[in-house]
């Protein structure tokens, strides 16, 4: 919000020609903003199916924790990403009943309180997992029941939305690389892309993926979640407070250290928009979730933190230094 700092005098603030060295007096604050980072939205289909038990390298797992394991590996990322913070995740689980070709429900959309209902989705032990799933025969693995769940649903409310395929069997239940992609067709038209990582060779998901990656190892699993979700990351950031800011003379933190006006490797300001953008090292250290806070001001050396409520957006918005406490 637009503030004089407590014991700034407005009176004795610089005037408009001084330059952004010349105003970094500390006790001296013309303005202050919060910022707000917008947030993917991400819904998981997961396949908990019989190949789920399997390790990368063809052996049976040991359990669902084997972190050698499809199931556990999976898992392990998951619960790092919504650790994280950053984004707003949903989850399906497919199948819903391993002998059922029945389209998969959304068990959990994406939005307030989704990180602690994915977790307990995930959590409840010799019910979910594929050693609970496939006691016997082969478990279905309905995926175009599952997207045609995610086009009458349209969890979504923001830009560029994803849905997640995270499969290691084939996709069964008369399901048909035709049948496939008019499902997706459908989620494009509302603006919905489909990414896929598949734990084994599945040309009919390369088919019908916006983006296809293969993972045929937990350390290469880890680096498909980066390469899809990481990216989905946005390094936007509205500033929140009265009126614009005099972008000669703005200045912006992440943490504890000042960050440069650079369009490579620091900040920009889109007057438009109100927002600045972190580029280069920055952009990737707050999709990494390595940035706590950050702060912008105009007349300010380093200006204590403005809050707000907490957003879900990978920040300390409520400057308690803690990110994303009791939000999803």
């Amino acid at each position: 919000m637009l503030a004089a700092c407590e014991n700034g005098d407005p009176s004795e603030q610089p005037d408009a020609g001084r330059t952004r060295a010349d105003a970094a007096a500390p006790d001296v604050c013309e303005a202050r903003y919060a910022v707000t980072r917008r947030q993917p939205e991400i819904v998981l289909v997961l396949d908990r199916g019989c190949a789920m038990r399997a390790r990368f390298d063809g052996s049976e797992a040991s359990g669902p924790s084997d972190p050698e394991g499809r199931w556990g590996a999976t898992i392990a990322q998951i619960e790092a990403r919504l650790a994280r913070g950053g984004a707003s995740w949903g989850l399906v689980l497919a199948p819903d009943d391993p002998t059922s070709c029945d389209a998969p429900v959304l068990r959990v959309a994406p939005g307030p309180g989704a990180r602690d209902m994915i977790a307990s989705e995930l959590d409840r032990d010799g019910t979910v997992d594929p050693f609970a799933v496939c006691t016997s025969g082969a478990a279905e693995l309905p995926l175009e029941g599952a997207l045609a769940t995610l086009v009458d649903a349209d969890p979504f409310t923001t830009e560029r939305p994803l849905v997640l395929v995270i499969a290691a069997g084939a996709p069964s239940c008369g399901a048909t690389g035709e049948t496939l992609a008019a499902q997706v067709g459908s989620l494009t038209e509302l603006g919905i892309e489909v990414a896929v990582i598949a734990l084994s060779s599945d040309p009919t998901l390369q088919a019908i993926s916006t983006q296809y990656v293969e993972a045929t190892s937990a350390s290469a699993l880890e680096d498909a979640f980066a390469e899809i979700v990481d990216a989905r990351g946005d390094c936007v950031l509205e500033l929140i407070g009265e009126g614009a800011p005099d972008p000669e003379r703005l200045r912006v933190w992440i943490d504890d250290e000042e960050l440069a006006a650079d369009p490579d490797e620091g900040f920009s300001y889109d007057a438009g928009s109100g927002a600045i953008a972190l580029n280069g090292a920055a952009c990737e250290q707050l999709r990494a979730g390595e940035i706590t806070r950050v702060r912008a001001a105009v007349g300010c050396d380093a200006p204590s933190c403005v809050a707000r409520d907490e957003a879900c957006d990978g920040l300390d918005d409520d400057c308690d230094d803690t990110v994303d406490e009791n939000c999803l």
